[in-house]
């Protein structure tokens, strides 16, 4: 589905990683060179829910905030993608 490569990657701290598995991304997008169209470009972000998602929003139903987690990104995790062919890039972690 995903293709996956040995690539070197900067990410938003100056810290330079090689991942066989993809890359190692936060929730904000960055700065990188893309291993299928090798240009280089800022990621796209799309974000979606989790079960983290889910239970902050139980937590929250109490309070009548319960839509609070589901319009925020701190309760949701980021798929990052090439800004110019679309290729997946990685996942945040939390």
């Amino acid at each position: 589905m995903h293709r996956y490569r040995r690539c070197l990657c900067i990410g938003s701290d100056t810290k330079q990683e090689e991942l066989e598995y993809g890359f190692e991304v936060g929730k904000r997008p960055i700065l990188m060179t893309c291993p299928n169209c090798f240009n280089p470009q800022r990621t796209k972000i799309s974000y979606f829910s989790t079960n983290r998602t889910d239970i902050a929003a139980l937590c929250l139903i109490p309070f009548l905030l319960c839509w609070l987690p589901y319009c925020t990104p701190f309760f949701r995790r980021a798929r990052h993608y090439c800004s110019v062919c679309g290729i997946y890039i990685g996942t945040s972690r939390t």
